[in-house]
């Protein structure tokens, strides 16, 4: 049996099958290595998952999913993109799947971690497939122990699927440059077409489409381009209803970025190169007690020896692929290499490829010298291959060092698993040419194994310890997170301990601060609870229940200095509880009631109604002085999905404009009678203030969907109305 390295390697035609489904399945069976390289990799991805990220993208993403099944719309987009262009809907349609079952966001996670999973083991058959047993144990162990692509695999997010696409779509060109299949061209196309709505730094593997296309000679037919085409459009049928309705928008944004001035051109390379590293050196925990500060000194020279070894099987690839002389050198392999496309069948003779190909050359000025080395290319599958591999790793590397957007590390994620490839068939390699020189060789074949071990043992330490730094909370949430990060079981874990509360006490409500870090997550997971929920944001403003309506459950955001002073102030609030957080301070849990008032000063509208506290309105909060004022909400507005209230108040001192604050209070939903609390910063001034005046406005935020007669197809964006003026009070003592 030959590698699949070699001149003298058999392919099948494209009629021909390499072998039976029977064949395949118990050579498969045979691979115990497999079972137990699925078994790391699903250690890995699995373990501690319900500690998984669930912040904004998680929650639109997750959220998006679950309402389409809930309402059996279809998709038009996903959410926003770090370009600011609005993401096309595959990663929707993906999450779908599990929000089929359960509307549970670990569902996603569990989505995305079986995945990834999935392409470890598409990895091994891959490679066992052309490179043999060897080259896809080693290949498959550095990709399932790898840390930012087990880090990759553990949450909601559509570039983390990439993987096992990425490997799909690898598997459709080897098909038709490798195996000489007609067919291969339709898949191919459909698939890079999902894997660019997944991410866009993905266009980039077009490159590798086009080499494909030169080197499989004889296997395109027009109808797998028109069949390939009809598939695009299919898929981005939903995403082109959206621009046309913005008229391009999004086209527009993306042609402004491209035009922009390179910001870090050498950021490319090292992010690459972060994908070899046992750790994030730009993650590392401030905790020294964290587990991969235990680890890391044993496994710091990883980082280097991973980058040199990608180097060199890069090189290494391209002598076999450029150089005929070098494919000949090797006559052979071990008869314990083994691959799934060894079998007696002959393919299309190197005759019949040469006249094929020849007649391409007929006409052009081509030096003979290069016509011969064309034709011999062409006529060694296996070369060929090589050179796919090598554009799927180099061209997109050479394009992204030159870009002109700003770099993020999850834009290499398209990469995974080439690099550890290239890598896996360089050491079967080595081992190869060891058995050939005795006791030495043997010495040296062992010495390429023993690395192996090590290597694979430590990205598992490296790999594992990352696991447990984020799985036990040893991270700094400030400093992975925008403005924090979260985890879904802490946010579980305190909106049920709130629901809990509520219904053991009998109370028939439940209030959650939020901000920017929490809103959408909070949102989500407030309406899997059986307690109606109000989620209020709580920069500027509070939310206590109507003197009729009885006491309630609210839930205290960590950060939230300005609800716990406010409750602190008026002494209206109880704490019976507190619900932990990994990596930060916990969620506080009280039962309030509502502001005592003695008399109504006046009204905006039909919507607020200001009234007067017994209490000093005076108080502070993060070092800054403060004066609040209570309002009665006039109006119930319902809890829909993604649907938030907003109320604008705007206070004058004196009725001077040039000192004038506005407070922004958005609410999820509210009962008529509530009580809104708003605050404002006191005026540093000296000068007496006699009066405030106070403005309002009321806009509402709902999802903005494209709708068809009975089909709707749903969007990220979100829609406001036209805001209402709301009127002005003139308030005499404000200020207490």
């Amino acid at each position: 049996m030959k590698l699949a390295l070699t001149k003298e390697r058999s392919f099948p035609s494209g009629d021909e099958r390499p072998s039976t489904y029977r064949t395949v399945a118990k050579t498969l069976l045979s691979c115990r290595e497999l079972y137990f390289i699925l078994a790391i990799a699903a250690f890995l991805r699995f373990y501690l998952l319900p500690t998984t990220e669930f912040d904004d993208d998680q929650a639109a993403v997750f959220g998006m999913a679950h309402n389409a099944v809930q309402h059996g719309w279809l998709v038009a987009t996903s959410n926003i993109a770090s370009i600011h262009i609005v993401n096309p809907p595959a990663v929707i349609y993906l999450y779908m799947l599990p929000a089929l079952f359960s509307a549970n966001p670990l569902g996603g996670a569990i989505f995305t971690a079986l995945c990834n999973t999935l392409a470890v083991g598409l990895c091994y058959l891959f490679v066992r497939r052309y490179y043999g047993r060897l080259a896809a144990s080693i290949a498959a162990l550095f990709f399932a122990t790898a840390t930012l692509a087990v880090f990759y695999s553990r949450f909601i997010w559509q570039q983390n699927l990439l993987p096992l696409f990425v490997l799909l779509y690898i598997f459709s060109l080897f098909l038709g440059v490798v195996e000489r299949r007609k067919g291969w061209l339709f898949p191919a196309i459909v698939l890079l077409g999902l894997l660019i709505q997944l991410h866009a730094s993905t266009v980039l593997l077009s490159a590798t489409l086009l080499v494909a296309l030169l080197l499989s000679p004889g296997t395109l037919r027009w109808r797998d381009l028109a069949l390939g085409l009809l598939g695009l459009l299919l898929i981005y049928f939903p995403y082109l209803l959206w621009e046309i309705a913005t008229k391009f928008n999004d086209v527009q944004i993306l042609l402004s970025a491209t035009k922009q001035h390179v910001k870090t051109p050498n950021l490319a390379s090292f992010y690459y190169q972060l994908f070899l590293s046992p750790y994030n050196p730009n993650l590392l925990p401030a905790n020294l007690h964290a587990p991969i500060h235990v680890v890391k000194p044993w496994i710091s020279w990883l980082f280097q020896t991973m980058h040199w070894l990608n180097t060199i099987a890069m090189l290494f690839l391209l002598l076999r692929a450029l150089w005929p002389v070098a494919a000949r050198a090797d006559t052979g392999a071990s008869t314990s290499e083994e691959t799934l496309l060894d079998t007696p069948s002959a393919t299309r003779s190197h005759e019949d490829t040469t006249h094929r190909v020849s007649t391409w050359f007929d006409g052009l000025p081509v030096p003979g010298y290069m016509k011969r080395w064309w034709l011999n290319l062409l006529a060694t599958p296996a070369r060929c291959g090589l050179l796919i591999l090598l554009a799927w790793q180099a061209i997109p590397l050479f394009l992204l060092s030159h870009m002109s957007t700003e770099l993020y590390p999850h834009y290499f994620i398209f990469f995974l698993p080439g690099q550890f490839i290239v890598i896996g068939i360089l050491f079967a390699q080595l081992v190869h040419w060891c058995e050939r020189f005795g006791t030495w060789g043997e010495v040296a074949r062992l010495l390429t194994i023993c690395l192996t071990i090590l290597i694979t043992t430590a990205q598992f330490a490296g790999s594992f310890s990352s696991v447990l730094d984020y799985g036990l909370g040893y991270y700094n949430e400030l400093q992975i997170g925008n403005p924090y990060y979260d985890d879904l079981h802490s946010l579980q874990y305190a909106m049920t301990l709130a629901d809990q509360i509520a219904q053991r006490n009998h109370l028939n409500h439940v209030y959650v601060s939020t901000n920017p870090s929490t809103q959408a997550a909070l949102g989500y997971l407030a309406a899997q609870m059986h307690t109606p929920t109000t989620l209020f944001d709580d920069e500027y403003c509070m939310v206590l229940p109507a003197p009729t309506d009885g006491p309630a459950v609210m839930l205290v955001n960590p950060y939230s200095s300005l609800t716990q002073s406010l409750l602190a102030h008026f002494h209206v609030a109880r704490q019976v509880a507190q619900a932990p957080r990994l990596g930060g301070p916990p969620f506080r849990l009280y039962i309030v009631r509502s502001l005592p008032t003695t008399a109504t000063v006046g009204s905006l509208g039909d919507y607020l109604r200001l009234a007067t506290m017994s209490q000093p309105t005076l108080f502070s909060a993060d070092h800054s002085e403060w004066y609040a004022t209570l309002w009665n909400m006039l109006r119930s507005t319902p809890a829909q999905y993604r649907t938030t209230y907003t109320y604008q108040l705007q206070e004058t001192p004196n009725g001077v404009q040039h000192r004038q604050d506005t407070a922004t209070c958005m609410l999820n939903s509210a009962r008529s009678g509530d009580q809104l609390i708003v605050a404002f910063n006191v005026p540093t001034t000296t000068t007496h203030v006699s009066f405030v005046l106070f403005r309002g406005q009321f806009y509402q935020s709902s999802p903005y969907n494209l709708v068809y007669g009975p089909i709707t197809m749903e969007t990220y964006i979100t829609r406001r109305t036209h805001s209402i003026a709301l009127g002005s009070i003139r308030y005499s003592t404000a200020t207490g």
